[in-house]
C-alpha cells in the first residue's frame, strides 16, 4: 500500500472515532437536557414547599437562639443568686463561729485541752473584717495585678504581701488560731520556711489574707494577718481521742489510745485524702499519722492591731465595701 493510501486510511479511522464521540456527546447532552427539564418541572411544583421549609428552618433556628439566650440568662441569674447565698452563708458562719470562741470544745474532756477544735469550712476566728461580697480569681488578678503564673493551686500561697488560703484546715484554740496540716518532717520544714522565714520578705511581714472556703471560684478577703510557726497539742493524739466513745461498751473503750478510729479522725483522714489527691486510703493516712510518719504542722495566724491596715486595703486597693465584726462576734 502506498504512503498516500495509508494516510487516507488513518484519516478515515480518525473520522469514524470522532463521529462516534460526537454521537455519545449528543446523547449525553440530550440526557442532561431532559434531566434539566424534569428538574425545572419539579421546582415549579415543589418550589413553594421548599420556600416554606427554608422559612420554617430559619424560624426554628431563631427560636433556638432565643431559647439559648434565655437559658444563659437563667444560668447567669442563678450564679448571682448562688454567690449572694454564699455571701450570706459566709457572713453567718463567721458570726456564729466567733461566738463559739469562749465555749468548751466537744472534742476532748481533758481540761488542759478545752477550747480546741478543728474547722474545715468556717473562716478563722482572726478574721475581724470581711468584704460584703466575694471575688472570683479573675477579679483578684485584675485588682491586685497578679501575673499569670500566680495560681491558687497551693493550699497556702504567698504572692508579695498577699496570702491565699484554699480550703484551709483551721485549728482553733482558746486564745489563738492556727493553720494546720500533716506531712513528712522535711515537707513541714519547707512549709514553715516558705511561710515565715523567706529570705525575700522581712520578718513579721503583714499579709492580706484571702480564703476560698469551698471548691468554687469565690474568694473572700479576711483582713491583714501575721504568720509565725507554732507548737500545738496533737490534734490526732490528744484533741480527738475522746470524741464519740462515750456510748461505747466499757470493754471497747480505750480513750487514752490513739488507735481508736473515731468519727472525727475518719473525717480528718477523708479531708486529707481529698486535699492530697493521694492513692493512700483513709486508713493508711490514719495509720501514718498515728505512727508519726506524718507529722502535724501548725502556723499561727494573728490579726491583733491590724484592723486599720485591713480597712485601708479594702477601700483603696480592692475598692469594695466591708463590714467590721463587733467585739461580741469576735469572741
Amino acid at each position: 500500500m502506498s504512503t498516500s493510501e495509508e494516510h487516507t486510511s488513518e484519516l478515515q479511522a480518525r473520522i469514524r472515532h470522532l463521529e462516534a464521540e460526537r454521537a455519545r456527546t449528543s446523547a449525553e447532552t440530550e440526557r442532561l437536557r431532559a434531566e434539566n427539564h424534569e428538574l425545572r418541572h419539579l421546582l415549579e411544583i415543589k418550589g413553594p414547599d421548599i420556600v416554606r421549609t427554608l422559612e420554617a428552618r430559619d424560624a426554628a433556628m431563631q427560636k433556638l437562639h432565643r431559647a439559648q439566650r434565655f437559658i444563659q440568662d437563667l444560668l447567669d441569674e442563678r450564679r448571682g443568686i448562688d454567690r449572694a447565698k454564699e455571701q450570706r452563708r459566709f457572713t453567718l458562719n463567721n458570726r456564729h463561729h466567733r461566738r463559739r470562741r469562749g465555749k468548751t470544745a466537744l472534742l476532748a474532756q481533758d481540761s488542759a485541752l478545752e477550747g480546741w477544735y478543728i474547722e474545715y469550712s468556717r473562716p478563722p476566728a482572726t478574721a475581724v473584717l470581711t468584704t460584703t461580697t466575694s471575688l472570683t480569681y479573675a477579679e483578684l488578678q485584675e485588682r491586685l495585678r497578679l501575673d499569670d503564673e500566680t495560681t491558687p493551686g497551693m493550699r497556702v500561697q504567698i504572692h508579695g504581701d498577699l496570702m491565699f488560703l484554699c480550703q484551709p484546715i483551721v485549728l482553733e484554740g482558746p486564745d489563738s488560731t492556727y493553720l494546720v496540716d500533716w506531712g513528712e518532717e522535711a515537707v513541714n520544714e519547707g512549709t514553715v520556711k516558705y511561710l515565715t522565714q523567706n529570705e525575700c520578705r522581712p520578718v513579721n511581714t503583714v499579709f492580706h489574707a484571702f480564703v476560698n472556703p469551698k471548691a468554687q471560684d469565690a474568694w473572700w478577703y479576711l483582713g491583714a494577718h501575721k504568720l509565725s510557726p507554732a507548737d500545738t497539742p496533737s490534734v490526732w493524739h490528744k484533741i480527738m481521742w475522746q470524741k464519740g466513745e462515750a456510748s461505747w461498751p466499757l470493754e471497747l473503750r480505750r480513750p487514752s489510745s490513739p488507735d481508736h478510729y473515731t468519727q472525727e479522725r475518719k473525717e480528718l483522714a477523708l479531708v486529707l485524702s481529698a486535699r492530697w489527691k493521694a492513692p493512700l486510703g483513709i486508713k493508711d493516712i490514719a495509720r501514718r499519722i498515728r505512727t508519726h510518719e506524718l507529722k502535724q504542722c501548725c502556723i499561727e495566724l494573728r490579726s491583733d492591731g491590724l484592723r486599720a491596715e485591713s480597712v485601708t486595703f479594702t477601700e483603696r486597693v480592692l475598692k469594695m465595701k466591708y463590714r467590721v465584726l463587733d467585739e461580741e462576734e469576735a469572741g
